[in-house]
């Protein structure tokens, strides 16, 4: 169980005290319910599946691009700031100056805006990347 886990990593607390903090625990978020839980949990899942969905993308796509830095810098980029702007959406704080101010970008409102930018960040890191294979590969040698 979790708390025999605990109890042995951390031997200063006993497991009986371990067993009343979880059991304790197990109370307080049954009384919340699972809808309430969720509808809590929901902004923070909103900011962390697009920035999981795009590392492993990345990892799966990255003999295209050689693992350049640059474009996995710029995928993150694009997709961590829509993914933040999701969230804070999903969190109902200024939705609509949000949807305003944003829904030029295709796919926005529907909360999958991270594809576009992540792409368009990965597209501008290749570009990037590329460029600074041409300028080191044009040196001058003795």
């Amino acid at each position: 169980m979790l708390y025999e886990y605990f109890s042995r990593i951390m031997p200063s607390i006993s497991y009986k005290k371990w067993l009343i903090v979880f059991s304790v625990l197990g109370v307080v978020f049954t009384n919340f319910g699972l809808t309430k839980i969720l509808s809590m949990a929901s902004p923070v899942l909103m900011l962390l599946y697009p920035i999981a969905i795009t590392l492993i993308i990345l990892i799966f796509t990255e003999k295209w691009f050689g693992g350049a830095q640059s474009v996995y810098v710029g995928t993150m980029i694009g997709t961590v700031l829509v993914a933040i702007l999701d969230a804070l959406k999903d969190a109902n704080i200024m939705v609509e100056q949000i949807n305003a101010t944003f829904a030029f970008i295709p796919l926005f409102t529907s909360g999958a805006g991270w594809l576009i930018t992540g792409l368009l960040g990965a597209i501008i890191g290749y570009i990037f990347s590329n460029k600074n294979v041409v300028q080191s590969g044009s040196g001058i040698s003795n």
